[in-house]
């Protein structure tokens, strides 16, 4: 059999490849702690999921949630793509999230129906 070559394109960003091969070769997926937004994060994780690296999955997950960068604007966005990726951990803590806070959502929510 010839050796063949098969290119997979990957549907995720550059920062989320570049973070799975830091883990890949260091072991740290996110070497600079502030340089990952959470754009790069969510990406990371769908990129993990279809990859099957479970340790990333988790990391990712840890990682979003140790940077705060859930807040009552990204938390229906982050929900909507961690519920379809079965990311428990951020599942988990959107949901305790948005009970600690009831107070803080009903404002957001009237804020963004002041602007409409």
């Amino acid at each position: 059999m010839p050796n063949t070559m098969e290119i997979v394109l990957l549907p995720k960003s550059r920062n989320a490849i570049k973070a799975v091969l830091e883990y890949f070769y260091t072991g740290q997926p996110f070497p600079r702690k502030d340089e990952a937004t959470l754009e790069d994060l969510l990406q990371t994780l769908e990129l993990a999921s279809y990859l099957d690296i479970n340790s990333l999955f988790v990391i990712a997950q840890s990682e979003m949630i140790r940077r705060r960068l859930v807040n009552p604007e990204t938390l229906q966005k982050v929900r909507r793509r961690c519920q379809d990726l079965d990311a428990s951990i951020v599942n988990k803590w959107c949901d305790d999230y948005e009970k600690a806070n009831p107070k803080l959502f009903d404002l957001v929510s009237q804020q963004a129906l002041a602007v409409r």
